[in-house]
């Protein structure tokens, strides 16, 4: 029966909830934002299948890819808005025009972010995209092998840790499954997410920089879209982009606030791992142990190697784990060139290694139910860097 002491042993892929034949496990919400499970004693018959399909109970052998390439999209506008060169939109494409179904991370109705599929080439933009958030995979587990057992052609994506809870669910192989994740610096907390949209929209001047719309209102603006790495300024310029009706009652949506991703606050607290998931700090699914057909990855440092494919509009690495996978691969609608693992992983060692607690990680999570937001910039005022280069500014 799982029974969670140790925060960092649960990877929040719930596939423990959607296995249980009795219905009895239901999930809270840590103190940090992170969804947990938790098991009903009084109606559990001990049959441990939770266990069985946990992540952390059943850590499979790490694997290298067995091909890998640079990859752009056909489309030129695709690739804009992608957060690298529109791989997965193609790998999406193909699956729908074979009357299959798409399962991905996409924004609700109050832009978190859950797991849901779709159908349509019309609605493969709502899965489009870098979103810095642990998704919710509710029950999508269980939707995924219903399609799968009607016959038809399931693409599933996700985190690492979600694609190996996917397959420990499943119990079987399926060959009309295909499996697809990313190279995973680590997930951040849906709480602090929350926690910074409504800091933006309720507050005079947000946690914003001076290209901030934002303005006092008595009603919060309306946000209309958001991106994480929108590509204006280009691929390795990108910027945290967030539209809407400054006033409920506007008729047009404009930008609200855009800032450089390096700048931008809850991005740079991912980025320097104040804000993951206790279990990305030791993950489970590092180094091909997800079992998934296909990793993808923005293909950094790709101008290094092949400046021939280069530009700044974005490239995708795709790393094929299984036959599977490179069949699909060479059927889809992108551009492909072979090139070394070497050169990919030089760029992304989160492939295989897991993040490390920043120094003053136990000061942040401290503060952080006093301060909120500000904690961050409370915990970037104690760098040494900053302080140094204050000192040295004087």
């Amino acid at each position: 029966m799982i029974h969670i002491v140790d925060e960092s042993k649960c990877c929040g892929c719930l596939a423990c909830v959607q296995a249980c034949p009795k219905q009895c496990i239901s999930t809270k919400v840590s103190k940090q934002g992170f969804i947990y499970p938790v098991v009903n004693k009084n109606i559990c018959i001990g049959c441990n299948m939770c266990d069985k399909v946990c992540p952390f109970n059943n850590i499979a052998e790490g694997r290298l890819p067995i091909h890998t390439f640079a990859a752009k999209h056909i489309s030129d506008e695709i690739r804009t808005n992608s957060s690298s060169g529109g791989a997965f939109t193609a790998l999406a494409e193909l699956v729908i025009s074979k009357g299959g179904i798409v399962f991905g991370a996409m924004y609700n109705e109050s832009w978190q972010i859950v797991h849901e599929s779709v159908e349509t080439v019309d609605n493969l933009s709502k899965l489009r995209g870098s979103k810095y958030v642990q998704s919710n995979i509710g029950n999508s587990y269980t939707q995924a092998r219903n399609e799968l057992q009607k016959g038809k052609l399931v693409l599933f994506s996700g985190t690492p840790c979600q694609i190996l809870g996917l397959k420990k669910f499943l119990r079987k192989d399926y060959n009309n499954l295909l499996t697809v994740d990313i190279i995973c610096h680590g997930v951040p907390s849906p709480g602090i997410w929350n926690d910074y949209l409504n800091r933006l929209l309720s507050y005079p001047n947000g946690i914003a920089d001076k290209n901030s719309a934002l303005v006092c209102q008595k009603n919060k603006p309306i946000i209309t879209n958001i991106s994480f790495r929108n590509k204006t300024n280009g691929w390795l310029r990108s910027n945290f982009v967030l539209w809407g009706k400054s006033m409920p009652t506007a008729d047009h949506s404009s930008i609200l606030l855009s800032e450089p991703t390096s700048k931008n606050l809850y991005l740079r607290s991912f980025i320097d791992n104040y804000t993951l998931r206790p279990s990305c700090y030791n993950c489970p699914s590092k180094g091909g142990r997800s079992q998934s057909d296909i990793t993808l990855a923005d293909c950094w440092g790709v101008w290094k190697y092949h400046k021939d494919i280069f530009d700044d509009k974005g490239v995708s690495a795709i790393l094929v784990n299984t036959d599977k996978g490179l069949d699909i691969i060479r059927k889809a609608r992108i551009n492909i060139i072979n090139i070394k693992f070497s050169e990919v992983y030089e760029f992304n060692k989160s492939y295989s290694d897991s993040v490390k607690h920043p120094r003053f990680y136990h000061l942040f999570w401290t503060l952080y139910p006093f301060c909120k937001i500000y904690t961050i910039k409370l915990v970037y005022l104690l760098r040494p860097r900053y302080i140094i280069n204050k000192l040295l500014k004087k």
